[in-house]
């Protein structure tokens, strides 16, 4: 994909490459500088273009977890702005979801759940979530949407100092639906949802290619 400006960055969605990520089955070995990814390096991927978008939607995931940061040295150049990079790839591949990307679960796991809000009429469920890494807190908004079923199961009956998240897993269903599963410290105690959909950050959450 190309913009009057160059080419765009398959990751990131920068629009000012120098050269086609990848033409004739050749990676330019150019770096993009919005999201570092090094086409023909990063993502060469043997040869395979299914397993090289599977590398372009993983790094995808990392840039967005981590911030989307500026990778080349040096401030990006006036009005870059990651958003509107993101906007530009949901807009050409409208199956990424919102921004452009789906999303794992990777990133809530540890945190702890400060609140879960349920609205009935419109069958949601709004959950924050806090993850703490190297001294930083970062909080999270998981959103479910068409709520069919939610159960908080808890084997202790004492009250909680605090939820921490020590496992999650979600797995979608033969008939479309997603199923949420988070455990709380112990096996016994945790959460099950039985949703349409599932975003965290309003970014919808992904499903390993089998």
């Amino acid at each position: 994909m190309s913009t009057t400006d160059g080419f765009v960055c398959p990751v990131c969605g920068f629009p000012q490459l120098l050269e086609e990520p990848w033409s004739d089955d050749a990676g330019s070995l150019e770096i993009c500088p919005s999201c570092g990814t090094q086409f023909g390096y990063n993502d060469a991927a043997g040869g395979d273009a299914a397993r090289r978008a599977r590398v372009h939607r993983e790094r995808r995931i990392a840039w967005i977890a981590a911030g989307c940061p500026w990778a080349a040295p040096g401030p990006p150049p006036p009005g870059w702005d990651a958003a509107t990079q993101l906007k530009r790839l949901a807009a050409a591949d409208p199956s990424f979801g919102e921004y452009g990307q789906r999303v794992s679960l990777d990133q809530i796991w540890g945190g702890s759940l400060l609140s879960l809000q349920v609205d009935v009429p419109l069958h949601q469920v709004h959950i924050v979530i806090s993850v703490i890494t190297d001294g930083s807190e970062r909080v999270h908004e998981v959103v479910l949407f068409g709520v069919r079923e939610l159960r908080i199961f808890d084997g202790n009956p004492s009250e909680w100092d605090y939820a921490e998240i020590t496992a999650g897993s979600a797995t979608e269903m033969e008939d479309g639906s997603v199923s949420l599963s988070v455990t709380m410290w112990t096996e016994d105690a945790g959460l099950a949802i039985r949703c349409d959909d599932i975003q965290i950050d309003k970014l919808s959450l992904g499903f390993s290619d089998a």
